[in-house]
């Protein structure tokens, strides 16, 4: 049984670490299709996000098998919880992804309003945070994946000044209001990733340290079934 164990947790491994690669493309390719000249591949981006749900339903499927016939507990059931999760997260992250890219044609359109807003630099920080929660992961380093929940919550004031920036040149030149909503639209996109980025992070530090994270003003996540 340990041996069955040990191989069907590698091939989960192994699925979520082709996850986590397949969702770095998708969102390198959200880069090109603001700041690029050069237009993107839609068959390419079609066929990864295939291959991410792909991927997702693999990923549910060995984890089912694994609960049924290995009855994991303590910190491989915590893994495989948080590996259910990650899956979930990461399949999201995706999507959203997908959705950016397809919307990114109009506000292409003005590039001098991406530059003021400093857009560029957001989307860098971004995908920045997302490849040191795939290290994290692969590390099962619980310290950086708390930096990048920490790293998460400044990122929001930075969303809301680029907001607010963006609602000023809506009120000062009418005629961008169209390609304005489209990035407002895209900005609460970026917010989204950024928030399954940090519930990655805080599956990570679940499964190293056995410890919920999310509710910090809580003090002991155990004690919760007593206030019931």
């Amino acid at each position: 049984m340990q041996v069955f164990f040990e191989k069907e947790i590698t091939k989960l491994q192994n699925q979520i670490a082709k996850l986590f690669d397949l969702v770095y493309l998708q969102i390198e390719k959200i880069i090109l299709a603001l700041f690029s000249e050069e237009d993107n591949d839609f068959d390419v981006i079609r066929q990864n996000e295939n291959k991410i749900d792909k991927i997702d339903v693999k990923i549910d499927k060995l984890c089912q098998k694994i609960f049924a016939l290995a009855q994991p507990v303590a910190t491989d059931l915590r893994f495989l919880m948080s590996s259910l999760k990650i899956n979930n997260e990461l399949e999201r992250i995706g999507d959203i992804a997908f959705n950016i890219i397809h919307r990114a044609e109009i506000v292409k359109q003005m590039p001098e309003m991406l530059l003021k807003l400093k857009f560029d630099e957001y989307v860098q920080i971004i995908l920045s945070m997302y490849k040191n929660v795939h290290l994290s992961y692969q590390n099962q380093d619980s310290e950086q994946a708390k930096e990048i929940v920490l790293q998460g919550k400044q990122l929001k004031e930075k969303s809301q000044a680029i907001l607010n920036e963006i609602i000023s040149q809506m009120i000062a030149k009418t005629e961008v209001l169209i390609i304005a909503t489209d990035l407002i639209l895209i900005l609460r996109e970026m917010e989204r990733i950024v928030g399954h980025i940090e519930n990655i992070a805080e599956s990570i530090v679940f499964v190293t340290e056995g410890k919920i994270i999310r509710h910090p003003k809580l003090k002991d996540a155990e004690n919760l079934d007593d206030e019931d």
